[in-house]
């Protein structure tokens, strides 16, 4: 499975829709959003016509979740809220590797510390980072709104067990 791995696009809707048309064009199955989406309409308004991947998202600190319920009806089976944090099994599988999703560094350390997850995504610096913490990879995909640091965002295929960080700039359509 190719997963997409974004966070704090902060309703950078030019990058967004950058993002999303590219992950339509390379048959990314899935989508995590690590929170700081900000007003969840923008996913609706940047999402590229014919792609049917679902989202999952988690709340960041300048979130709104409350938005989450106004979202057109068609919108909702396409964006998957977690709250405060998500885990997926990958490929399906319950003997898949399992992952999780949050917003803050010190949130997705204690995930990685548990034991339960293979790899755990996260956001809120804006900074790509990679580390590991007993046997979790913990991994920031950096931010898509270009703050700070220049906009990134992660691709993970799962059956190659590959991890690639992406910059924004080097993107063609």
């Amino acid at each position: 499975m190719l997963l997409g791995i974004i966070s704090d696009s902060h309703d950078h809707l030019e990058n967004l829709k950058l993002t999303l048309t590219w992950f339509r064009d390379h048959d990314v199955e899935q989508i995590i959003h690590c929170g700081d989406l900000t007003h969840w309409a923008s996913l609706c308004e940047a999402w590229p016509e014919n792609y049917s991947a679902p989202i999952h998202l988690v709340a960041g600190n300048g979130d709104f979740p409350n938005e989450f319920a106004t979202l057109p009806p068609d919108a909702q089976p396409r964006l998957i809220y977690h709250g405060a944090r998500g885990d997926l099994h990958l490929d399906q599988s319950p003997q898949g590797p399992c992952i999780a999703f949050c917003h803050t560094p010190a949130s997705a350390k204690d995930l990685a510390r548990s034991g339960c997850y293979s790899i755990v995504f996260y956001g809120h610096t804006h900074r790509p980072w990679i580390e590991k913490i007993n046997s979790a990879f913990l991994i920031n995909p950096g931010n898509l709104c270009g703050r700070r640091h220049e906009a990134s965002f992660a691709l993970y295929d799962s059956a190659t067990k590959r991890l690639d960080l992406k910059r924004l700039s080097d993107l063609t359509l």
